[in-house]
């Protein structure tokens, strides 16, 4: 357990993100003496471990294989499994542990070297893990998984990838020689937050206004089906998890996931997870494989009001997702879903792509209208680096993982989409007061640029709208385009 008086203890009080000023080290570091040092406690089981001593329900495997995975072979990586603020462990090889941080990526003095010197407070009794033990703990996983060992040396013709959930709800992905170069074990586990993030999170992490959070409260509330657009990292699972929670309490909402890792809070819901077929089966044998768009279509049996897919993709089981998102969302249903795209019209167009695959004999045209019909809200997301200063007064890089651009989608002609901007990214100068005088960079700031058609139509309905929407609506207004869904509306919008 944390020594009470420990300094260590009393840095894991600190805010997840830390605040825009605070002593770091200068940017042309890149080894922090954070993860340098680590005290034995570190080392050992603890209140903050649970799954060292029971089964979550994230595990897929007993408590004992964490115990003789976690105390034995992985024990040098229990201090990065309880630190706070660690959001990705990047393995480059047995020699060298890299973590990443809100503050920037530095390299750990942890390794599976047998020949290096142990780390400090290393208990002389435990077993000093090796570069075997590295590839025998990933057997284990993969062995309580799939019932079979994924690696054996001299027996490379075996699986050599790795993709799990492990016992705190981390994500795993390794893999081996000979598909990864140097006969180095290349992984990652990516970390999620233990606590929920919260609106004044969002707010406080710069990752969205006051304004812009509204929005997309108001967007759930209205059922716009929603695409979170981003690449990997930059948190798109963590910001659909906190907009999943303006669902109304009376309303049916099922996931769809490969890998279970939406923490949804909600009264009325339920989850669903692929099942692929496992290796080594007999292929005559009797086995019922579930891929998302299996588990959509039955999904529409089980009362939804809101489908949410993990992620829409163009991969494996997963071809034919998005026919089957759309589908479902065409039949009065709400839904939600991310996709690894950086923009909305590249949302738009991959998720084009992908619906061509599933209907080659559908023109292009129909295909967009569908689409256009179907989808309301796009969020963008990025993870990006900001120059900030310590108390000193020397600069040190900041990871921000932001809302980029929001756009509503208002249907589409065929032959381009129709879309209402509504957040956009804009750099303004910030100013910093340090010790060593006066400090001006280029922020990311989101500002509002136009207003979203859907609230206009929640005001129709006589629905209550936050005070700021009169005073944008005054401004807004006649940003809306004149197209799809508005042209429909076969008025003109007045004041």
């Amino acid at each position: 357990m944390t020594p009470p008086n420990s300094n260590l203890a009393e840095k894991q009080e600190e805010p997840r993100i830390p605040p825009i000023v605070r002593s770091v080290e200068p940017l042309e570091r890149t080894v922090d003496p954070t993860f340098q040092t680590f005290h034995r406690w570190e080392f050992e089981p603890g209140p903050d471990l649970p799954w060292l001593n029971e089964k979550t329900k994230f595990s897929k495997w007993s408590a004992s294989i964490s115990q003789s995975l976690w105390l034995s072979r992985w024990r040098i990586l229990l201090p990065l499994m309880r630190r706070k603020g660690i959001t990705e462990i990047i393995f480059f090889g047995a020699d060298r542990i890299d973590v990443e941080s809100s503050t920037g990526i530095f390299t750990t003095s942890l390794n599976f070297l047998a020949e290096e010197p142990i780390p400090s407070w290393w208990n002389p009794e435990w077993h000093r893990p090796t570069a075997a033990d590295l590839a025998a703990g990933l057997n284990i996983i993969q062995r309580e998984i799939v019932g079979r060992e994924v690696w054996e040396s001299g027996r490379e013709a075996l699986d050599v990838l790795v993709e799990a959930q492990l016992e705190d709800g981390s994500r795993l992905l390794a893999m081996m020689p000979p598909c990864s170069t140097n006969s180095n074990i290349v992984a990652n586990i990516r970390r999620f937050a233990p606590v929920k993030f919260s609106r004044n999170d969002f707010i406080g992490f710069e990752s969205m206004t006051e304004v812009c959070a509204d929005v997309l409260e108001l967007a759930i509330k209205c059922k716009a089906t929603a695409l979170i657009g981003a690449g990997t990292g930059t948190g798109k699972t963590t910001l659909l998890e906190w907009m999943l929670r303006s669902i109304p309490e009376e309303e049916f909402l099922l996931t769809i996931e490969d890998t279970p890792e939406l923490q949804i809070d909600h009264k009325r819901h339920r989850g669903l997870r692929t099942r692929e077929r496992m290796h080594g089966l007999d292929p005559n044998s009797v086995f019922q494989e579930m891929g998302p768009s299996d588990l959509l279509r039955g999904s529409l049996r089980l009362r939804p009001d809101w489908i949410v897919v993990g992620e829409i993709r163009d991969s494996g089981m997963s071809k034919s997702v998005a026919d089957a998102f759309i589908n479902a969302c065409q039949s009065d249903h709400a839904g939600a879903a991310t996709i690894h795209a950086g923009s909305p019209y590249l949302a738009l167009n991959r998720l084009e792509s992908m619906l061509r695959t599933a209907r080659p004999n559908t023109k292009d045209e129909a295909l967009r209208q569908n689409i256009g019909d179907t989808v309301r809200l796009i969020v963008c997301l990025e993870r990006t680096k900001a120059v900030s200063f310590d108390n000193e007064g020397q600069p040190y890089s900041k990871t921000l993982r932001r809302v980029k651009e929001v756009a509503e989608v208002l249907g589409s002609d065929g032959k381009n989409y129709h879309l209402n901007t509504i957040f956009s990214t804009r750099f303004v100068d910030r100013d910093f007061t340090t010790p060593i005088g006066h400090k001006t960079v280029q922020w990311p700031e989101l500002q509002m640029v136009g207003l979203p058609f859907f609230l206009i139509e929640r005001e129709d309905q006589g629905l209550p709208l936050p005070d700021w929407y009169y005073e944008k609506k005054l401004e807004f207004l006649q940003t809306i385009p004149v197209v799809g869904i508005v042209a429909h509306k076969q008025r003109l919008l007045s004041f």
